[in-house]
C-alpha cells in the first residue's frame, strides 16, 4: 500500500491520481481531496479540511431542501463538536437519530473559505478585485497595497508589540523614542533608527550586487520597473541606465527648489 499511494490519492479508497501543483510537484491528494492537506484561513476564520468537507454536505443539503441530514459515520467527532461550539452548524433535536444543519454563520465561513486561495492570474487572493502589489525592487507582494495595509493593521492588534514611550533608546539610552506616523513607537530613537536602517541598507545592496555579479538575477528598476538597474564594478543602482540622467535631473531641481523656498 505504501508503493501504490504514490501514484492515488492518499485518501483511503479514493484511486484519484494524486494532484500536481503549477511547478509540477505532486500532491498525496487528489485535486478533489486537496482540501484535507490543510487549514484555510480567511482573515480571522479558519476551517480544517475536515470542516470544509461537512460544511459541503450541509451546504449541498440545503440546496435540496433537506436541511437536517445525517452525517457520514466516519466522521470525527471533534470536528462535529468544533463546528456546533462555533455555531456553524446546529443539531436536530428529535428522535430519529442525530442529524446536522448549516448556520448562517456556516455559510458565510464556509462561502469565504471555498475555492482555491491561490491565484495565478496576478491579482489579490484577498479581495479579488486589485493587482498584487508590485515593490520597486520587481518583488509582487501577496496581496494588493489596500489588503497589505488591512493584514499589516490586523496583524499589528493582535501581535503588535507595546513599548513604553517614557523609556530610553535601546541603542543610546538617552534620547525618546521615534514615533510612526501609525502612533506606534520604535525601541530606538531617530539618530539610531536612521543608523540602523543605513546598515540594512547597505548589507541589501551588498548582497543585491554579489548577485548581480553572478548572473544569477538584476533587481528592476525602482522608477520604470522594467529594466535591470545599472550595475558597477563596486555598487549597484536604484535605477536602470535610461532612468538615472531623470533622476539626476529631479535631485537637482529639488535641491535648487529648496534653497529658494526655504
Amino acid at each position: 500500500m505504501a508503493f501504490e499511494s504514490r501514484f492515488v490519492c492518499k485518501i483511503d479508497g479514493c484511486s484519484n491520481p494524486p494532484h500536481r501543483y503549477p511547478s509540477g510537484a505532486k500532491a498525496a491528494y487528489c485535486k478533489e481531496h486537496i482540501r484535507f492537506r490543510k487549514g484555510k484561513f480567511r482573515g480571522e476564520i479558519h476551517m480544517t479540511g475536515p470542516m470544509s468537507v461537512v460544511l459541503s454536505l450541509l451546504q449541498a443539503a440545503l440546496s435540496d431542501d433537506k436541511p437536517f441530514i445525517e452525517l457520514p459515520p466516519d466522521t470525527d467527532k471533534r470536528t462535529i463538536k468544533a463546528l456546533i461550539n462555533r455555531d456553524w452548524i446546529v443539531q436536530s433535536g428529535g428522535l430519529d437519530g442525530k442529524r446536522y444543519k448549516i448556520t448562517g454563520r456556516g455559510q458565510k465561513a464556509f462561502a469565504a473559505c471555498e475555492g482555491d486561495f491561490n491565484r495565478r492570474d496576478g491579482m489579490c487572493p484577498r479581495c479579488g478585485e486589485h493587482p498584487r502589489n508590485v515593490r520597486g525592487s520587481g518583488k509582487r507582494d501577496a496581496y494588493c497595497k489596500a489588503c497589505l495595509s488591512a493584514v499589516a493593521a490586523q496583524k499589528q492588534v493582535k501581535y503588535g508589540r507595546r513599548v513604553n514611550p517614557e523609556r530610553g533608546c535601546s541603542r543610546c539610552g538617552n534620547k525618546p523614542l521615534l514615533r510612526y506616523s501609525t502612533g506606534m513607537y520604535s525601541t530606538y530613537c531617530v539618530d539610531c533608527e536612521q543608523k540602523r536602517q543605513r546598515i540594512k541598507a547597505e548589507k541589501r545592496r551588498l548582497k543585491e550586487l554579489e548577485i548581480a555579479h553572478t548572473g544569477e538575477g538584476v533587481p528592476l528598476c525602482s522608477h520604470c520597473h522594467e529594466k535591470p538597474v545599472k550595475v558597477f564594478a563596486n555598487s549597484i543602482s536604484y535605477y536602470c541606465a535610461d532612468c538615472i540622467p531623470i533622476m539626476t535631473r529631479r535631485w537637482k531641481l529639488r535641491r535648487v527648489l529648496r534653497k529658494i523656498y526655504v
